[in-house]
């Protein structure tokens, strides 16, 4: 989009992905902007249960570093945007 901004297909394709989050989001039970309550995911008392049941992030559960950046982020949500840019974090994916 920011090379050609008249692309009707990037047009179109940028706007199946953001409906695709909103969908997969809402689906979750967020509503409104899919990031915008970023930090209360940890609000969530199943967030446990929803990350053992999930395949791609079970296996995190096991992992000391992970847990302990999880029980961080949940005490102190406003360092979500710092965890966010950690390489690391992303390896979790």
């Amino acid at each position: 989009m920011e090379i050609e901004p008249s692309n009707a297909q990037a047009k179109a394709g940028l706007e199946s992905v953001n409906r695709a989050v909103k969908a997969e989001a809402e689906a979750d039970g967020m509503r409104g902007d899919p990031m915008g309550g970023l930090g209360n995911i940890f609000n969530d008392p199943q967030l446990i249960q929803k990350l053992a049941s999930n395949p791609k992030t079970a296996s995190l559960l096991a992992d000391r570093e992970f847990m302990a950046k999880l029980q961080q982020m949940k005490s102190n949500p406003q360092m979500m945007g710092a965890a966010l840019q950690d390489p690391w974090v992303y390896s979790w994916a």
